[in-house]
């Protein structure tokens, strides 16, 4: 259990993060969701972001976000539907890394995906349904004594690394269904650090159970309540270069950190 935040001198630090989002540029896409025999997939949902509803616990396709070409504001449009010949249009942002796209049939029984990037976003696209597989699990944290606060998982379809779904969750667990194929998962959370595995969701494994998994404490929150450690100056301004954060015992300290990515 991690000490309480009530001590007379405690590691306060704001995490300031400079952050530079790329988005690609704003493409308006077409194509067909259809079966392996090829027949249409009708009232089918196609989007780049599916997540679980938390309050109904159901697997919903979300917008999809993009840079409008006019305003150069970032943009969502909702999830494509297809008509009844399988045919669905809509626009996404397409990043230099490519985007993906993931179909489900209008029972969720049922899903295909296709990663798009610049080689193919101007062609029309077909995405085939095959079956669909379960993956699922729970959360804690040892060092905290209690699940984080708040978790995240994003499922990136490999190779192409594509973010297809998400699964945010207050009550530190989390399931989604997928289209075969193998997938990265970045599993996060409040003061916790990142945990990847991969899966392979198959014909022989459409039921994939994680059990539960231990985050890890972040460097930072494992200071929590505790004396900081000690520091190396390389320069300084307003005092000098042999300054040491004791000299401040008492005092509140405000550390600013700086990162990019």
């Amino acid at each position: 259990m991690c000490a309480t935040r009530s001590r007379p001198f405690v590691f306060a630090a704001v995490l300031g993060l400079a952050v530079t989002v790329a988005f690609g540029d704003e493409k308006s896409i077409s194509g067909r969701v259809v079966e392996a025999d090829g027949s249409p997939v009708a009232n089918a949902e196609v989007s780049t972001s599916w997540y679980i509803d938390e309050e109904t616990g159901k697997l919903v396709a979300g917008p999809s976000w993009y840079t409008d070409a006019e305003t150069g504001e970032l943009t969502s449009s909702g999830p494509m539907a297809t008509a009844a010949d399988g045919s669905f249009a809509g626009k996404i942002n397409c990043r230099a890394y490519g985007v993906g796209l993931l179909a489900m049939n209008a029972e969720r029984t049922r899903g295909g995906f296709l990663s798009v990037d610049e080689s193919n976003v101007s062609k029309p696209l077909t995405i085939q349904l095959d079956g669909l597989g379960q993956v699922r699990g729970r959360f804690t944290c040892t060092e905290l004594g209690h699940p984080p606060e708040l978790t995240d998982v994003t499922f990136n379809a490999l190779p192409s690394l594509a973010q297809v779904a998400r699964c945010i969750s207050s009550e530190a667990k989390f399931w989604m269904k997928l289209p075969y194929g193998t997938y990265k998962l970045r599993m996060y959370g409040t003061d916790v650090r990142d945990h990847h595995q991969t899966i392979e969701i198959s014909p022989d494994r459409l039921d994939i159970d994680l059990g539960t998994i231990d985050l890890k404490l972040t460097i930072i929150a494992q200071h929590y309540g505790k004396l900081p450690p000690a520091w190396s100056v390389s320069d300084a301004r307003g005092v000098s270069r042999d300054v040491k954060l004791s000299d401040y015992r008492g005092k509140w300290v405000l550390l600013e950190f700086w990162g990019y990515w």
